[in-house]
């Protein structure tokens, strides 16, 4: 599948609050919508809707591995660009051991050794 197949397809839309840019690059890959489906607000909400044939939704790779559910299939995107994850946490709260996660995650990053596989 490739992203100029979501132009043809149903694509749930994305959860209120989530910023314009979102459907545009990610959703629709810089290009034009297809059909729009409905909303929703989960990610359980939204794996029911594709359960119920009620669209698709681009997710990451790693998803196919945390929400495994009969009625779902994940299908690879071929040309879409690869997700970026970054380390979210509170600023207020920072500690010692926190600014020494925060370090190791970035040091790990760096090295290209911080491949994560998920189980199963």
């Amino acid at each position: 599948m490739s992203l100029a197949d979501l132009a043809r397809a149903t694509v749930l839309r994305s959860p209120e609050g989530l910023p314009e840019y979102w459907d545009q690059t990610i959703v629709a890959g810089g290009g034009a919508f297809g059909e729009r489906g409905p909303a929703f607000t989960t990610i359980q909400e939204m794996l029911a809707l594709i359960g119920a044939d009620a669209g698709v939704y681009p997710v990451p790779e790693q998803a196919r591995h945390y929400y495994v559910r009969p009625d779902v299939a994940y299908l690879p995107l071929c040309d879409a660009p690869p997700w970026e994850w970054v380390l979210v946490r509170v600023a207020a709260a920072e500690t010692g051991r926190t600014r020494e996660f925060t370090r190791a995650a970035r040091d790990l990053a760096r090295t290209g050794a911080g491949t994560l596989n998920p189980p199963g």
